[in-house]
């Protein structure tokens, strides 16, 4: 009798271990599951800019490149990467990203440095060489380079206004959309012309008036006769139905440049998990070499569709472009240079070693520029 109670004791001691262990087991996989199911911290950026996706590809690509890159490569890790978006100017103008990024009024924006020539200086060295590169793909490189070789470029924005520099953007070369066309100098006399920064040196030295605007209010400022034309690219006549108002495109080969940088707030950055800093500085970078290369071959692609709205297409003559370039003085680079280098910026070294890259991957210039003290 006590050895049958001895294995009674003994099984119902076992049934309750075995209990005990599967009931274990239930909640170590119920608690698992419920981590595998536990919603990911959501991570809200507010990204904008003054232009929109239609008319501007460096828009277009923030969002088909960055902001996708950005989501994609997040997933997994713990974190969900969601942006507010806001294009067009409905939060900042084109001279107010940089402040709107200092004050983390959005995140992350694209800085336009020729809108902010007062606080970005030495960032305008692409604008100081009339006549620049038509290939986007040598400016994109040589200024890269620059912001590499003079990490002052970089440092401006951590120290002064409290970003972090994600990416540069690179556009095809400016030409001019107007309500007439130019085959000769005379042809701009007296004529209103629209454009940003130094880019209204082209109009000044040619007898034209200079009026600072920017895209936005290009279509209804030529509807409207209050300009006669734009220093422009052509993605942005074609995205802003430019044919409608100005019948004209003269294919001044100005220059291609990289106009703006795209920032992070410095605050924002730092809140940031390092997984995520690397997924956001490479998507920059990605965006980049992304903008740089499709505006390598956008230009023809815009200036067809350009043509098969109605719009006309001006080749302008070299001699012209000749004359043109002589029209600017032969202190003109050097000049911009020495004025930053009297506020202790090195101007003067940066866009000698911006012509130098750009010689060797073997741009020519229509003139040559004197460079005092280099």
């Amino acid at each position: 009798m006590r050895h049958f109670e001895s294995r009674v004791r003994r099984s119902t001691a076992t049934v309750l271990f075995l209990s005990l262990l599967l009931t274990s087991v239930g909640i170590g996989k119920s608690l698992a599951q419920q981590a595998a199911k536990s919603p990911e911290k959501v991570i809200t950026l507010r990204i904008g800019g003054p232009h929109t996706p239609a008319a501007a590809s460096w828009v277009k690509l923030l969002q088909d490149v960055f902001i996708r890159d950005v989501k994609a490569r997040a997933a997994g890790t713990g974190f969900r990467v969601e942006f507010t978006e806001a294009w067009g100017g409905s939060v900042a103008k084109i001279n107010e990203v940089l402040g709107a990024v200092q004050g983390r009024i959005l995140d992350i924006g694209y800085v336009t440095v020729p809108a902010e020539a007062s606080k970005l200086p030495l960032h305008n060295f692409n604008y100081w060489l009339p006549f620049g590169p038509s290939d986007p793909i040598q400016a994109y490189r040589a200024t890269r380079a620059l912001y590499e070789e003079f990490p002052v470029l970089r440092e401006t924005f951590e120290t002064k206004y409290g970003q972090r520099v994600l990416g540069l953007s690179t556009i095809e070369g400016y030409g001019l959309v107007a309500t007439f066309p130019v085959t000769s100098l005379n042809d701009l006399k007296g004529r209103k012309v629209g454009g940003i920064g130094p880019n209204l040196d082209y109009v000044r030295f040619a007898g034209g008036v200079p009026v600072t605007a920017g895209i936005p209010d290009m279509y209804i400022n030529i509807q409207t006769r209050v300009m006669d034309g734009y220093i422009i690219v052509p993605q942005a006549i074609v995205g802003g139905k430019m044919w409608e108002v100005g019948k004209y495109w003269t294919a001044a080969e100005f220059g291609s440049i990289c106009p703006h940088v795209l920032t992070i707030n410095l605050e924002t950055w730092k809140s940031l998990p390092a997984n995520l800093q690397s997924i956001i500085g490479e998507a920059g970078n990605a965006w980049s070499e992304a903008l740089a290369k499709y505006s390598q071959g956008s230009e023809k692609l815009a200036l067809k569709s350009w043509q098969e709205h109605g719009g006309n297409v001006v080749a302008l003559p070299s001699a012209v472009r000749e004359q043109w370039a002589a029209l600017f003085p032969n202190s003109y680079v050097s000049e911009r240079a020495k004025k930053v280098d009297a506020i202790g910026l090195p101007g003067t070294k940066v866009v000698a070693a911006y012509l130098r890259h750009l010689t060797g991957a073997g741009y020519k210039s229509p003139r040559k520029w004197e460079l005092e003290g280099n």
